[in-house]
Formats: structure tokens, C-alpha cells, sequence
């Protein structure tokens, strides 16, 4: 498992225990964009024509570079969250995002 993924995991648990604490008017929604499929088709292997297929499909169903890693829907707010290790950073497209 990458660093990320560890992290996010633990971002989900804080928040799912988060919600079931809060009071019924005061709960959130909370979900993972899953654009880890588009690591598969860019990452550090080459890539391969099923690779490259996949990737088309995922942007036909609206697959977009640098969205977050988690949304959290809440009172009518939408929060972004992207997740890194003390490594990590931003591309430029989730920058821009």
C-alpha cells in the first residue's frame, strides 16, 4: 500500500465514527473519488494498451485529473480533501482543482 492510502484510510475511520457521534441534523456524507485507476495506466510501469483503454473508459465516465481524494458533503457545503504523505504533493492539476 502507498503511504496515502493508509492515511486516507485513517481519515475515513476518524470520520465515520465522527458521524455516528453526531447528533441526526448534524451528520455528514462522505465518499473517495477513486482516481487511483488512472495511477495504474500513468504510473511508474509502462503502461500497456489495456492500460491505456481502461483510462479512456474511466474519463468517459468523468475521471478528471486532480480531483480529490475525499468529498465531504455537509449542510449544503462541499469540502475537498486531498491526502499526501509528508512526501507527497500536489500536482498541478489538483492544485488547480
Amino acid at each position: 500500500m502507498r503511504p496515502e492510502e493508509n492515511i486516507q484510510i485513517g481519515i475515513v475511520e476518524a470520520l465515520s465514527i465522527l458521524n455516528v457521534r453526531a447528533e441526526p441534523g448534524n451528520r455528514f456524507l462522505f465518499f473517495s473519488i477513486p482516481n487511483e485507476g488512472y495511477l495504474s495506466a500513468v504510473g511508474s510501469k509502462k503502461p500497456t494498451s489495456k492500460d491505456y483503454a481502461r483510462l479512456t473508459i474511466m474519463r468517459k465516465m468523468g475521471l478528471v485529473k486532480g480531483a480529490p481524494d475525499l468529498l465531504i458533503l455537509h449542510k449544503g457545503r462541499a469540502y475537498c480533501m486531498e491526502v499526501k504523505s509528508e512526501k507527497g504533493g500536489q500536482t498541478k492539476e489538483q492544485w488547480r482543482f
